[in-house]
C-alpha cells in the first residue's frame, strides 16, 4: 500500500505525506522528436519503479512500460492537442509483474509533464497573469496558499485515517498522480532551459483553477461584497468573466437519438486546448478509460467534458453566487471540486453514484451545475428508464442531486449558469437579481433559455447540433437583445474590454460517446458572419503566450488512439 510504505517529503514550506522521496531519470532531449515526420507529433515510455521514472522517447513498449504516451501539438494547427496516456496494463506476453497502482499514475503524469511542458508553462503563465495582476500577485497568492495548504493537510490527514476506503484510497492518488505531472515538467525544463522553474504549488493552483475566484473571494476581504450592490452592466460582465458554458442533452422526437454537446465560455487567455484519453488500470477503479476536454496541464477538464468508459457522459455549467453569505461557508477542510469529481469519475457506476460520490466533503468552491447521462439505460428508440439522467449542483454548504429523466422524456435538458433547483436557485440569490435587473437571471426567460426551447426543435444530426451550440446571431436575433454575449456561443469580447465569450464546442452522441468519440472545435465562434478572434488591437497586451494568432478553425473528429493495444 502506498501509505504504508511512505516516507516524507518537502512538498513548499510544508510536509507531504504520501509519497516517498523520488529519484528521476530522463532519456529526453529538447529537441528529440519521433521517427514520425510529423514534428508536432510526439511519443514515449515511462518506466517507474517505487517513483525513480525513466522515459524513452519515441517508444511505444505496450509490453513492459508502465505508462505509454502520444501528444500531437496541433494547437496552432486545428485548434486542439491530442493526447492519449495509457498505464498499467500489463501485455499478456510480460513476465513483469503489474506495477504498483502509485507507481502507474505517477509515471502516467510523468509522460504528461515530459510531452506538454511548453503546454504547461504557456497555460500557467496566460491563467497567472490573468487571475493575478502583477502588483497585487504577492499579496493574492499568500492567502490561497495558506488556504490551499490547509486543505492539502487536512486532506493528508483523511487519507491516513480512512486506508480501506477506496474514495480516499483515490484521493491519495491523485496527489502522487499531480507528483509525477510536476516531476516530469521538471525533467523536461531540465533538458530545455527555455522552460522557466516552476514549483508544486504552480501545479496545485492549475488544478483549482476553477476555485480561483471564490478563493480569492474568501481569502481577500475586499473583495467579499454584495453583487447586487454593483449595477446591471458590472454584473453581466462579472458573469461573463465567471459563468461558465452552454450545455444540452437533446432526445429525438421517436426517441432515435440523443445527442450531447457543450460550449465553454471564459477568457481566452485560457485556450491552450488539448483533448485527453487517460486509460489506467488501478486496482478498485470502476472507469479506466476516460477522454475529456482540457488543457495543457490540467489533470481534470475543468469545463467540464467527459466520456467515462462507455458508462456515462458528464457535462457542466458553472453558476454564479449572489448571496455573499455563503462564502462564509467554504472551507478548507474538505475537497477541491476537481479532486471530488475525477473520484466519482474512477470509481461511479452511475449518474446516483456519481453524484453521491461528488457530494463528499463539499469545498464550496467552483459551484456548477452537473448533467450525468447514462449511456447503458439511453437506448435508443426505446423509452427511457428512470436513472437515464441525472443533475447535481453545488453551492457553498449545499449539493442537491436528482434523477431528471422525466425532463429529458420531453425532449431535451439545457443548461445555460442558472440553477434547475428552486433550493440552490433561490439561496444562491437569484430572485433578488431577477427582481432588480430583469430576464437574464431568470432559469425560463433567460436568453439561452429561450433560444434554445425555440431552436432545440430543429435538431436531427449531430449537425444541427453544432450548429445550435455554435449559434450566434445576436444582430438579428430578439432574444439577444443585440447583445453578443446573450447567445448559445458568447462573443462577448466583441462589446467587452476583456477577450471572453465561447470558445469551443464539443458534440457527440450516445453511439459515439459509448466509444469515446466525439467532435470538438477549438476557439470563438464565427455565429453569424461574425469575424475570427485575434489576439491584435485591443487585445494585443492581453497574455496569450504560445496560442493562435487568429480562431478561425473547423471541427475535428477525435477517439483513443490506443484503442486496439
Amino acid at each position: 500500500m502506498l501509505l504504508t510504505s511512505a516516507l516524507r517529503m518537502m512538498s513548499g514550506p510544508f510536509v507531504s505525506i504520501l509519497i516517498p522521496l523520488i529519484v528521476i531519470a530522463a532519456v529526453l532531449s529538447p529537441a528529440s522528436s519521433s521517427s514520425n515526420t510529423d514534428t508536432t507529433y510526439r511519443y514515449g515510455s515511462v518506466y517507474c519503479k517505487l517513483y525513480n521514472c525513466t522515459f524513452k522517447d519515441g517508444v511505444l513498449d505496450f509490453e513492459s512500460a508502465t505508462a505509454v504516451a502520444a501528444f500531437n501539438d496541433t494547437l496552432l494547427i486545428q485548434g486542439w492537442g491530442i493526447l492519449d496516456i495509457k498505464a498499467g496494463y500489463e501485455h499478456p506476453c510480460s513476465l513483469e509483474e503489474r506495477p504498483d497502482d502509485g507507481d502507474i499514475v505517477f509515471g502516467a503524469g510523468y509522460a504528461e509533464g515530459i510531452l506538454t511542458a511548453h503546454q504547461i508553462n504557456n497555460q500557467m503563465t496566460n491563467l497567472f497573469n490573468m487571475f493575478f495582476p502583477k502588483r497585487k500577485r504577492a499579496n493574492m497568492l499568500e492567502g490561497i496558499r495558506i488556504w490551499m495548504q490547509q486543505q492539502e493537510l487536512w486532506a493528508n490527514q483523511m487519507i491516513l485515517e480512512n486506508p480501506k476506503d477506496y474514495f480516499w484510497q483515490h484521493v491519495n492518488l491523485l496527489e502522487v498522480w499531480l507528483h509525477g505531472l510536476f516531476q516530469g515538467y521538471k525533467a523536461a525544463a531540465k533538458a530545455d532551459r527555455s522552460l522557466p522553474t516552476r514549483d508544486l504549488f504552480d501545479f496545485r493552483l492549475l488544478q483549482a483553477c476553477g476555485s480561483i475566484g471564490n478563493l480569492i473571494t474568501v481569502t481577500v476581504g475586499s473583495k467579499k461584497k454584495d453583487t447586487p450592490n454593483l449595477n446591471a452592466k458590472k454584473i453581466l460582465e462579472k458573469m461573463y468573466e465567471s459563468s461558465r458554458c452552454s450545455a444540452l442533452i437533446k432526445l429525438l422526437p421517436g426517441f432515435e437519438q440523443i445527442f450531447l454537446g457543450h460550449s465553454t465560455w471564459f477568457r481566452y487567455e485560457s485556450t491552450a486546448r488539448i483533448f485527453k484519453t487517460y486509460d489506467f488500470n488501478l486496482k478498485g477503479t470502476v472507469n479506466k478509460k476516460i477522454s475529456f476536454s482540457s488543457y495543457g496541464g490540467n489533470l481534470e477538464s475543468l469545463d467540464d467534458f467527459y466520456m467515462v468508459d462507455g458508462k456515462f457522459a458528464l457535462l457542466q455549467t458553472s453558476n454564479s453566487i449572489f448571496n455573499s453569505s455563503l462564502y462564509d461557508l467554504i472551507t478548507p477542510q474538505s475537497l477541491l471540486t476537481w479532486q471530488r469529481v475525477l473520484v466519482a469519475n474512477w470509481l461511479a457506476q452511475d449518474g446516483q453514484q456519481w453524484a453521491d460520490l461528488f457530494s463528499r466533503h463539499n469545498s464550496g468552491t467552483y459551484n456548477n451545475q452537473y448533467m450525468v447521462l447514462d449511456l447503458r439505460l439511453a437506448q435508443v428508440e426505446k423509452p427511457l428508464r428512470e436513472n437515464t439522467l441525472w443533475v447535481v449542483e453545488q453551492i457553498p454548504g449545499m449539493i442537491e442531486s436528482r434523477d431528471l429523466t422525466h425532463v429529458l422524456r420531453d425532449g431535451y435538458f439545457a443548461s445555460y449558469n442558472i440553477p434547475y433547483f428552486d433550493n440552490i436557485y433561490n439561496i444562491s440569490g437569484y430572485p433578488r437579481m431577477a427582481l432588480m435587473f430583469g430576464h437574464n437571471f431568470s432559469y425560463e426567460l433567460a436568453p439561452r433559455a429561450k433560444i434554445f426551447r425555440r431552436d432545440q426543435s430543429n435538431i436531427r444530426t449531430l449537425q444541427d447540433m453544432k450548429d445550435l451550440l455554435r449559434y450566434n446571431d445576436y444582430r438579428h436575433d430578439p432574444y439577444s437583445d443585440n447583445d453578443p454575449g446573450s447567445s448559445i456561443c458568447s462573443r462577448a469580447d466583441l462589446n467587452h474590454k476583456t477577450p471572453v465569450g465561447c470558445y469551443d464546442t464539443k458534440v457527440t452522441n450516445v453511439a459515439l460517446a459509448r466509444q469515446n468519440r466525439a467532435d470538438i472545435i477549438g476557439g470563438p465562434t464565427l455565429g453569424t458572419n461574425l469575424s475570427p478572434f485575434s489576439w491584435t488591437g485591443r487585445f494585443a497586451h492581453f497574455s496569450h503566450q504560445g496560442l493562435p494568432q487568429t480562431y478561425n478553425f473547423s471541427f475535428i473528429s477525435v477517439r483513443p488512439r490506443f484503442n486496439n493495444v
